[in-house]
């Protein structure tokens, strides 16, 4: 079985950095056993340095940043295709090696025309980046549509770029589930991350889950993305809350190591 590491989406610890700050957050989050973190939204200027030295003491990792291929409001200048430069320099403070860009519905897009601009536009920065080290990434979002249509635009993403790689995002019920692991077999060799909920509630069944994790199909789906080449597994929390985020993060801790997975934790 080929070995990952659990890392903790950092979106999900938001009031709690405001509230803590993010060294004592993130000393908790070591402590709980996760050495790897995604920074979805990417750091401004002034907490960039913060961040860096908080992780260097407390052996932290950044292994994702995120960032936006094009302004998304008025003026925003740290995107790809504005300030890619300053971009990489930053991600190279962080010795992170993955970059993270959201997927865009297909409807975000007025025309077919915009759609090929896209897929051209991102393509063309995963090329540019990865002689510098860096691999970007689109990040799957699983929504309350159609788990078929989601696939079906990934699989139109994938077919229409050959250097942008994936993030996919595994929701809690099985048809989804079965769905996204095929999926992710099938992009074997682009795949850079995955998300996978926290394991402290099952929503499709409103029960907690057992420890054998039946519903989830965890080993099956952990063993085939493995298979697909990402080595982080990123936890989070999906809406309405059941517990708090480090509640949340010690319950699935605890679960992933009865499912068998200690050597994934630091």
């Amino acid at each position: 079985m080929v070995t990952g590491n659990f890392g903790v989406q950092m979106v999900m610890l938001k009031g709690e950095i405001e509230e803590q700050g993010i060294y004592n957050t993130l000393k908790k989050v070591r402590k709980l056993g996760y050495k790897f973190i995604e920074v979805a939204n990417f750091p401004n200027i002034d907490n960039l340095m913060e961040l860096r030295r908080v992780c260097v003491y407390l052996g932290i990792e950044v292994a994702s940043l995120g960032t936006v291929v094009e302004p998304l409001i008025l003026n925003e200048s740290r995107t790809l295709l504005i300030n890619i430069e300053k971009i990489v320099v930053d991600c190279q403070k962080l010795n992170c090696n993955l970059l993270q860009i959201p997927i865009l519905s297909p409807h975000a897009f007025i025309d077919d025309e915009a759609v090929q601009n896209f897929f051209y536009h991102v393509d063309d920065l995963a090329q540019k980046l990865l002689p510098m080290g860096i691999t970007l990434y689109a990040q799957h979002v699983h929504r309350q549509s159609s788990m078929l249509e989601e696939l079906s635009w990934l699989n139109r993403i994938y077919n229409n770029t050959k250097y942008l790689h994936f993030g996919l995002d595994i929701p809690g019920y099985r048809q989804g589930c079965e769905n996204l692991t095929t999926y992710s077999k099938a992009y074997e060799g682009r795949v850079a991350v995955t998300r996978i909920k926290g394991l402290d509630y099952d929503y499709s069944k409103g029960i907690d889950v057992g420890a054998t994790n039946e519903n989830y199909h965890l080993n099956s789906i952990l063993d085939a993305c493995t298979a697909s080449g990402p080595k982080f597994f990123f936890i989070g929390q999906e809406e309405p809350y059941r517990n708090d985020a480090f509640t949340c993060l010690a319950l699935t801790a605890a679960k992933l190591k009865q499912l068998g997975f200690l050597n994934w934790f630091n």
